[in-house]
């Protein structure tokens, strides 16, 4: 788009990259509690430790293999 810029408001085009990249880069994240998680949700957001060590990857089901003992 920046290619045709002579196209485009170039207010507008500034204002989308900034809400886009700032919408690209953040981290979006809530507490979770274990025993909250039920098998078959589809995880959103990676799971991670307080940490920051990941445990299970955005994007995987919830199974009930998490909680066998």
């Amino acid at each position: 788009m920046k290619d045709h810029e002579s196209q485009y408001d170039p207010t507008i085009l500034n204002l989308a990259e900034t809400t886009f990249t700032k919408a690209k880069s953040s981290k979006f994240s809530f507490a979770v509690q274990f025993h909250e998680l039920l098998p078959g949700q589809l995880l959103v957001s990676d799971v991670e430790t307080r940490d920051d060590m990941l445990i299970v990857s955005a994007g995987h089901r919830v199974s009930q293999c998490y909680f066998s003992d």
